[in-house]
């Protein structure tokens, strides 16, 4: 894998900083670099200086900010995020989502400052939305104005004015520069270089039945080409490959490790695997982090029963090796309150038999009587990491280098959390830990790229170049991908502009560049689609009559042997006492008829499911309530002629006295004691 730019490795030599449009694009230039360095037998060299445009702005900024009094402060993508959801939440306190709101307020900013569109032109009373945003717009101005910061979309504009001396610089271009981008080379004397991609012979093409076939073809073609020739690069391309991430992974792992038990790495890719795979992905999905934010909510008045009981089973939490078995029991305990929520006093009673989970309850709740209503970001990142610290969170288990690797990012992530306290005041609990959410749901990847298959999304191809290379998903349904335009400007302005797709002539345009990079990323090229073939890519791929050569062994379920079961004479079962009390009525001899085996395990065994929440009571609960009150009374009076004789003012007062004390600690949460009234008065 390599940079589309010839001239790459000569301006490095003359340490010219080289920008690429994106950190992805960066790391495949410095390891080109690096591996150029090592083919001249060089043991050691400067690092070049090569860079993506977003940390080429920053670090102009910090330049700037050394160099120049009165430079404002930056702000992060996270703290513009949460300035502008306080904006918005300030204007439309009914907005359903904020945070999407904020997050297309952001981008749209952005766009106006790149493509340089006017904020006074009456096409913005056009449109509802756009009158809302340039309110918006104006309102985080005068927020950033007053506090002495600046937006990341501010850059465009004020870099020229900066002027900061720096060494020429390279700009690498995947498609044609906004007029922003156009302004700083101008004023920075810069270069820019486009890649342009030609056209080339229509390639091979097969069709599928399903997405799912073009991928294990795909698979299995790329292994066959790896084996064949192990030094070359190959390259997977697969559409909108985030959403499509976990069965392009669990493909992959099938054909390329059949033998292997393991067939998911979670996520963090091996760091000598036969394939990589850069798709971002929520770090909120992975085990290690949901334990933590599962272990957040023992701050909360009332956890979800589906939590309490995932909590006490939690392997991630101090001494579960030793105490699994007591906090299985444990969480069978807590089912049997059949609660749908509980409280923090039900998970310490519930789990008073296991000795290390009753000090870890005592450390939680000194964390706890901390606890404050209201805030700042950097107060509940320090809350949040005492809490798990309490847990004992990660555990006694070593850690293997993914789940460290997620370890560390946990703490990065608390950090940004601390950051947002440079734009926001006290927050409550909720708000913090949904923001800790949100970043934490922001994509992260693990790039591997010396793995000699690299799986990319579609719309990643431009600039780089393969020795082979093989498209998949060119349906009509797929390709090309989706123009997201922002609703926020007005689409007049953008046509003025001739912002990316914002009319018919430029959305055909593009769709036909991203479908001629992708085409031109390595000599020889082979695509795939199922159903209807995309009509863009029509004149680049003809219909393949020839069978492609693709590896033809067994996958994972294929390749493992049948496993020889141990047979045991297990028809003599525990002796049945007579004299004890079979429990059951006649449900024995219907289960028995239905399946001996579940009678046994039933009847004879003990064997129980675990008890499940309710709402209120339900008819089992009623009616045992009521056969409970029954006996309590009939214990009292014993005897026909004595239920006769009683005053009925003493029968009521009985009846309510045996009431009370069968409806009594029935259900400990606040809505379960307003059940237990109801229930009360009933009986």
């Amino acid at each position: 894998m390599r940079l589309a730019f010839s001239g790459l490795l000569s301006w490095l030599e003359n340490h010219s900083t080289v920008i690429t449009p994106s950190r992805f694009l960066a790391s495949v230039g410095y390891r080109q670099f690096s591996q150029d360095r090592l083919a001249r037998a060089q043991s050691s060299w400067q690092r070049p200086e090569i860079v993506s445009l977003g940390g080429w702005l920053t670090a102009e900024w910090q330049k700037a900010r050394f160099a120049h009094s009165g430079v404002p402060a930056l702000l992060s993508p996270a703290q513009e995020h949460v300035l502008w959801r306080r904006i918005i939440a300030e204007e439309q306190l009914a907005l359903f989502d904020a945070d999407s709101a904020a997050s297309m307020a952001s981008r749209a900013n952005r766009l106006l400052a790149e493509w340089q569109i006017s904020k006074q032109d009456d096409a913005w009373n056009d449109r509802g939305d756009a009158a809302q945003f340039q309110r918006w717009s104006h309102r985080l101005e005068q927020i950033c104005r007053r506090e002495g910061w600046i937006a990341r979309s501010d850059l465009w504009t004020l870099l020229p004015k900066w002027q900061n001396p720096s060494a020429p610089g390279i700009f690498l271009l995947s498609e044609p520069p906004a007029p922003a981008l156009k302004r700083i080379l101008e004023a920075f004397r810069h270069t820019a270089y486009q890649n342009h991609d030609r056209q080339k012979a229509a390639c091979p093409g097969t069709q599928f039945e399903d997405f799912e076939e073009e991928l294990d073809f795909a698979a299995r073609w790329a292994r066959a080409r790896f084996e064949s020739h192990p030094s070359s690069s190959i390259a997977v391309f697969v559409p909108d490959l985030a959403r499509n991430h976990q069965l392009v992974e669990r493909t992959f792992r099938h054909i390329f490790y059949p033998a292997s038990p393991r067939l998911l790495l979670g996520g963090v890719a091996a760091a000598h695997s036969a394939f990589s795979l850069h798709a971002p992905w929520p770090l909120a999905s992975e085990p290690l982090i949901a334990a933590a934010l599962l272990l957040l909510q023992v701050a909360r008045p009332e956890i979800p029963m589906a939590d309490a009981t995932a909590i006490l089973r939690c392997r991630w939490i101090k001494g579960y090796s030793n105490e699994r078995n007591q906090r299985a029991l444990a969480d069978l305990d807590l089912r049997r309150r059949r609660d749908l929520d509980v409280a923090l006093d039900d998970l310490e009673s519930a789990s008073a038999r296991c000795p290390q989970f009753s000090g870890i309850w005592r450390s939680v709740r000194s964390r706890l009587a901390a606890l404050q209503p209201l805030d700042n970001y950097a107060g509940w990142a320090r809350f949040f990491a005492d809490l798990l610290q309490a847990f004992g969170w990660p555990g006694d288990a070593e850690l293997d280098t993914a789940e460290t690797v997620l370890a560390d990012a946990w703490l990065t992530t608390l950090s940004q959390l601390s950051s947002l306290s440079f734009v926001s005041g006290p927050v409550s609990i909720d708000t913090a830990l949904a923001d800790l959410r949100r970043l934490l749901e922001t994509g992260h990847e693990s790039q591997n790229l010396s793995s000699p298959v690299q799986i990319l999304d579609a719309r990643e191809a431009s600039g780089l170049r393969f020795d082979v290379a093989i498209v998949t998903g060119l349906s009509e349904q797929t390709w090309p991908p989706l123009e997201n335009r922002s609703p926020f400007i007005p689409f007049k302005l953008q046509r003025q502009r001739e912002l990316p797709g914002s009319s018919p002539q430029l959305l055909r345009s593009r769709r036909a560049a991203l479908t001629r990079s992708l085409f031109s990323v390595a000599p020889e090229i082979h695509a795939t689609w199922s159903g209807r073939r995309a009509a863009v890519a029509g004149e680049f791929v003809s219909q393949n009559r020839e069978s492609q050569p693709i590896w033809k062994g067994k996958s994972t379920w294929q390749a493992f042997k049948p496993a020889i079961l141990e047979e045991l004479d297990d028809s003599l079962a525990p002796p049945f006492v007579p004299s004890t009390t079979t429990r059951g009525g006649t449900g024995v001899i219907k289960a028995q008829s239905l399946c001996p085996f579940r009678a046994f395990a039933e009847y004879r065994l003990q064997s129980r499911s675990p008890e499940e929440g309710c709402l209120g009571l339900d008819s089992r609960e009623r009616g045992g309530n009521l056969h409970q009150v029954l006996e309590f009374v009939w214990q009292k009076l014993r005897t026909r002629d004595r239920l006769a004789s009683t005053d009925p003012r003493a029968l009521e007062q009985l009846v309510e006295e045996a009431a009370a004390a069968v409806v009594r600690n029935q259900r400990a949460s606040s809505f379960g004691k307003i059940v237990s009234a109801v229930e009360e008065q009933r009986l």
